[in-house]
């Protein structure tokens, strides 16, 4: 058993903490972990699938992200069943609760069973955000953001969007990434 040299940041911690509620998601193509933390308490989770007690692609064994081409990440979200993990971490607490927090967010890859690349949250769910009263979005990422003081090895890092930053530039707001 190796060693750890350092103890998790914070960041990292919560992001380990999203990395474990993606577990639960139904999605077969990406599933995602997200965690709400105010005043270094986690006030919420989710992760993406299906509503509640609905048919999931987990449960069909489809997914049409997979199966048809013309279902490309961050587009067509009318065509999934899922609801995303941002928004049920948000779904799950008031306004009032989140005002200040910071949200973090996990995605794996199904397919290339990685972090997922480029990762950050869709057109609809940064317009939640926007309204929400969470003040930073932390999301994994493989190659952008802080470096892990824990280990170099560390497979992902952390980038760091502040919420505000969107409203200076309202383009971000039409696109996914």
């Amino acid at each position: 058993m190796s060693e750890r040299i350092t103890r998790l940041t914070k960041d990292f911690h919560y992001l380990e903490i999203a990395k474990t509620v993606s577990w639960r998601s139904t999605c077969l193509s990406k599933q995602f972990g997200a965690v709400i933390v105010k005043d270094d308490r986690i006030i919420s989770t989710g992760y993406n699938g299906s509503p509640s007690k609905c048919v999931n692609c987990c449960d069909i064994g489809i997914c049409r992200r997979l199966t048809d081409s013309e279902y490309k990440r961050g587009t067509n979200y009318n065509l999934c069943y899922s609801i995303h993990a941002e928004q049920n971490a948000m779904l799950a607490v008031s306004r009032d609760q989140m005002l200040g927090a910071t949200m973090y967010l996990y995605g794996y890859d199904m397919v290339t069973k990685d972090v997922v690349k480029n990762a950050n949250a869709c057109a609809i769910c940064k317009r939640l955000l926007l309204n929400s009263g969470i003040d930073i979005l932390i999301v994994a990422d493989p190659d952008t953001g802080i470096v892990s003081e824990a280990s170099e090895d560390f497979p992902y890092r952390a980038k760091i969007i502040r919420i505000n930053d969107w409203r200076e530039n309202p383009e971000v707001l039409l696109s996914a990434y």
